[in-house]
């Protein structure tokens, strides 16, 4: 049995559902040199090593301090044991703000420039903290190194699949970045370990 006109259960009317976004789809025509999918096989493999390498950079980096911890403390006089988890606590919200920042950043501008400008702003934020003059300094520029750090992780999935249209191969591309991404935490304390015998400097280099 139909509702009445004056029950007012009347169904939604399909207009307001409409949205004011502007959104414009791209299509490549066929063969076109612009398009990733028609790239060279080398010039793909030489795009995915790189972004393996910028993932290995960053997944290091978030547990290098931890072996430096002795070194550090001393150096800085830090006697609290919760200051000393900080260079790794600050770089994991870096890690966290990160991606809120350079995901859509790269919809709009482009992966590939929000890839190398980050990149080497993580490289300066890494000299800074091996630069470090004094406690704040240094947890500061772990924070920046997270942030910047994180691109790798929130971008290069996405910029495998950009650029691989073979399933097979996007999913292994897909399975190594995982394992990259898995491996740089679980060795990073190795380096750390044996440079922090030198200098707590030369782990952040």
């Amino acid at each position: 049995m139909s509702p009445s006109p004056s029950s007012g259960s009347s169904p939604p009317k399909v207009s307001s559902l409409k949205t004011s976004l502007d959104i414009k789809i791209h299509a490549f025509p066929p063969k076109d040199p612009s398009n990733p999918y028609n790239w060279s096989f080398s010039r793909k493999c030489l795009i995915i090593v790189l972004g393996t390498i910028v993932v290995l950079n960053s997944t290091l980096a978030s547990s290098l301090p931890s072996l430096a911890s002795p070194q550090l403390a001393r150096h800085f006089n830090v006697t609290d044991d919760l200051q000393l988890v900080l260079p790794n606590s600050v770089y994991l919200i870096g890690y966290v703000v990160g991606p809120v920042l350079w995901a859509p950043l790269s919809e709009n501008y482009g992966r590939r420039w929000i890839i190398i400008s980050t990149f080497w702003a993580f490289t300066g934020a890494m000299a800074g903290c091996a630069g470090a003059n004094s406690w704040g300094m240094l947890v500061v520029m772990r924070f920046w190194s997270g942030l910047f750090g994180a691109t790798p992780i929130s971008l290069t999935g996405g910029l495998f699949a950009d650029v691989l249209d073979d399933p097979m191969w996007r999913g292994r591309s897909i399975a190594w970045f995982m394992v990259v991404a898995s491996a740089g935490p679980c060795f990073g304390p190795v380096p750390s370990g044996l440079l922090a015998e030198y200098s707590w400097r030369w782990p952040f280099l």
